[in-house]
């Protein structure tokens, strides 16, 4: 399975990750944009999942347009 990027402001408890992690997926995390832009540059990264507010959201939705692969990402 893939390596997913789990982007959350507020961490609801982590029960999200948990379900991703029992599908048999790598689960990464980071809370601020710029975290999470540096994963995602790094490489490896599948899908990214946003669980954040909007104006986080944006933020990483223009920086990743940066990168010369960009992985996917779902709100």
């Amino acid at each position: 399975m893939g390596s997913i990027l789990l982007v959350q402001s507020e961490p609801d408890g982590n029960r999200l990750a948990a379900a991703m992690r029992e599908a048999g997926h790598e689960v990464l995390s980071a809370r601020t944009a710029r975290d999470a832009f540096t994963r995602a540059s790094e490489g490896g990264i599948d899908l990214i999942v946003l669980d954040a507010e909007p104006a986080l959201a944006t933020e990483l939705a223009r920086s990743l347009q940066a990168l010369p692969d960009p992985p996917p990402f779902v709100f």
